[in-house]
């Protein structure tokens, strides 16, 4: 599959293609989320564009379960420890537009923003 290509930028283009074929079914989505947070991706533009769907699934799951369970949360924190700043500031960015974020969740990513000011 054109997702696990050792090019960078085929990984990339896979992922968004997946994505636009899959994404007016929610559940596709999710499974394709599901999959690729493993770390199979290793493209930077890959992950930042996994990050965003990522972020795109949390929010969603969230408005349909209250219970304050975010069930990919530990995969952007996991991508706050990148080797590509680009990365890194795709999941700080994620992390803190997410709603109803507790302050033990943000703090990672504030920790990493303060980081980049230095």
């Amino acid at each position: 599959e054109a997702v696990q290509s050792r090019a960078v930028l085929v990984q990339f283009h896979a992922l968004a293609l997946l994505h636009q074929i899959r994404q007016n079914d929610r559940l596709a989505v999710s499974k394709l989320v599901s999959s690729l947070t493993r770390g199979t991706v290793r493209s930077p533009l890959a992950q930042c564009l996994l990050i965003r769907y990522t972020s795109q699934v949390i929010r969603e799951s969230s408005v349909n379960n209250q219970t304050g369970d975010r069930p990919f949360y530990d995969f952007l924190e996991v991508c706050l420890r990148h080797k590509a700043e680009m990365v890194i500031l795709e999941a700080a960015r994620a992390i803190t537009e997410l709603s109803g974020v507790t302050s033990r969740e943000l703090t990672p990513a504030i920790t990493v923003l303060q980081l980049f000011l230095s």
